[in-house]
């Protein structure tokens, strides 16, 4: 008797291909005829669990647009996150605003509005309206000088500014003017 068929010619009975020397073989040789029905059962077994097994499905890969929105959604949390946190960090180390310099910033700031948007000419210094202007009595005509307590006596007052009478000849004001000049240049080296 002839040897065994090999594998790859049991395969190609089982799949019909065999030479009509190895279906005699076959035919001849139990020990092949067993080996070729357990090859079949192999076989049917691997066939039905491919039938009834359905298709693995193929896993969706991740949209771009939908990371790139993520990030972008992600990183304007974080910026909101971070400003958030500096503006209640910066708050907590101001320090606490001074009654008095903000009554002055606002005296000045009053001042200031009333200079830009007169429409009269001159505007009236909002310093007399304020609660400072008033409690040191600078507020309105009053002289501090000629109105001052009881017991400083009578103090002579005048009408003109520091009680300098405005010079009313001719020769005074060439004198003053002279004055001025030469102090004038003077400072200018000359």
């Amino acid at each position: 008797m002839s040897r065994c068929l090999s594998d790859e010619a049991l395969m190609r009975v089982v799949a019909e291909l065999a030479t009509p020397a190895e279906g005699a073989h076959l035919a001849a040789c139990p020990a092949c005829g067993t080996r070729r029905s357990r090859l079949e059962g192999e076989l049917d077994g691997i066939r039905q669990v491919l039938v009834t097994t359905p298709e693995p499905r193929r896993l969706a890969a991740p949209s771009r647009r939908r990371s790139i929105a993520a990030v972008a959604a992600l990183s304007a949390v974080a910026v909101g996150a971070l400003l958030w946190i500096e503006a209640t960090v910066w708050k907590t180390l101001q320090p606490a605003p001074d009654a008095a310099r903000a009554e002055q910033i606002a005296s000045v700031l009053a001042d200031v509005s009333a200079a830009l948007f007169s429409v009269d000419g001159e505007p009236a210094l909002a310093l007399a309206e304020s609660p400072v202007a008033t409690a040191l009595g600078q507020g309105g005509d009053t002289d501090p000088v000629c109105d001052g307590p009881a017991w400083l006596g009578d103090a002579e007052c005048s009408d003109n500014l520091y009680g300098v009478e405005d010079p009313m000849d001719s020769i005074e004001m060439e004198a003053m003017e002279r004055t001025m000049f030469d102090w004038n240049s003077s400072d200018q080296g000359g």
